[in-house]
């Protein structure tokens, strides 16, 4: 039975009466022009998500050919970066209650393994008119200035790539209505699942004298669910290493024995170990979680040492294979490996010599 909703409009009332939905691809439409039906601040009241849609019905294959077997409803990701598959029924289909559970699976199963970063981004140039439109998107989900925008861009596509990597998802079911057998499954694998969250969301739709009031309601997210989740997000260090590849964890340890032959200090943080000096500051950090290291080096041109920023920044595009962002430029564990005494004998000196250099010049610009 509908709930009876009532809009007063110029002190009348008025009764908004349940209208179902045309087709799926009625309601797919509605969440493409606006995202933001999904209710965020029900899927995470300390934090609600933001949604930024990637595409609508983007191609999916399964298997080494790339051919595209299946096309899903909608790929958004939130300001976190996580990828959210979106698989949009009636509740009048009656493949809602089973057989569109396995084949979310099927999607988020091999969305992790073939969908590489660069056709998220792709896809997001071509809805958006380019990469420019792309930029200002990701910009305003992430509430960021224009500043440093190519370093924005760039940190959230890492993030985008890192819990693909992860298998760090999110898969919602939408309908009009979400029958309780499917509310049964999806609070089933939503408790057990610690990456990947799964909730059902229905958005009933009311009608009246050319007015329109959707309601949506989020099922699926129990307390143990949400308990579980975040306690997954607090690992120490070690479990992150732990976690990591084999390149990650072989690009730490050559860093430990760099920092001793370098006379650096190491701190260990709860996600990353940083190595440094006390006249430079952090030099090289180190992160398992998301398998690469970070320089810090785009400031130095405001203090007058832009030729070294831009042999440095030479130098770091040859290790990462394309041009590196400006201001704090990373490289991927698994592209310094096979060039470490490069990167260590040559690179990782000179890379100190000019941090040295300014920060002698940001101390005498300062007294």
């Amino acid at each position: 039975m509908s709930r009876s909703l009532f809009l007063v409009q110029d002190n009348q009332l008025v009764e908004m009466t349940a209208r179902a939905y045309v087709d799926e691809y009625e309601l797919q439409a509605l969440i493409e022009t606006h995202p933001d039906v999904i209710p965020g601040a029900e899927i995470n009241p300390e934090d609600p998500r933001r949604w930024l849609v990637i595409a609508r019905e983007p191609g999916l294959a399964t298997d080494e050919s790339g051919r595209d077997r299946f096309s899903i409803d909608h790929l958004l990701v939130d300001q976190d970066g996580i990828p959210t598959i979106v698989e949009v029924k009636r509740s009048s289909d009656t493949r809602i209650r089973r057989e569109v559970v396995g084949q979310m699976f099927d999607y988020a199963a091999n969305g992790v393994k073939y969908w590489p970063v660069s056709k998220l981004r792709d896809w997001l140039e071509a809805r958006e008119g380019g990469a420019e439109g792309a930029a200002e998107r990701i910009v305003h989900l992430l509430d960021a200035g224009d500043e440093d925008r190519d370093i924005v861009v760039e940190g959230f596509w890492e993030t985008v790539e890192a819990n693909l990597t992860g298998g760090k998802l999110r898969l919602l079911f939408v309908a009009d209505h979400i029958p309780a057998e499917l509310r049964r499954i999806i609070e089933f694998l939503n408790d057990q699942m610690q990456q990947t969250e799964v909730l059902g969301i229905a958005i009933a739709r009311h009608r009246s004298e050319g007015l329109q009031l959707l309601a949506p309601q989020v099922f699926g997210r129990t307390e143990t669910a949400a308990s579980a989740k975040r306690a997954g997000d607090v690992l120490s260090l070690a479990e992150y290493v732990a976690k990591s590849s084999v390149a990650t964890r072989t690009v730490g340890a050559r860093l430990d024995e760099a920092a001793q032959a370098f006379g650096w200090e190491m701190r260990t943080g709860t996600k990353s170990r940083m190595y440094g000096t006390p006249e430079t500051g952090t030099l090289v950090t180190w992160y398992p979680t998301y398998d690469s290291i970070e320089l810090s080096v785009g400031f130095m041109s405001d203090l007058g040492l832009g030729d070294e920023v831009a042999t440095l920044l030479e130098s770091i595009g040859d290790f990462r294979g394309k041009a590196a962002s400006r201001r704090n430029p990373n490289i991927a564990c698994a592209s310094l490996v096979p060039r470490w005494d490069e990167f260590q004998q040559d690179f990782l000196p000179a890379y100190a010599a000019a941090r040295s250099r300014a920060a002698r010049l940001a101390s005498s610009a300062g007294s």
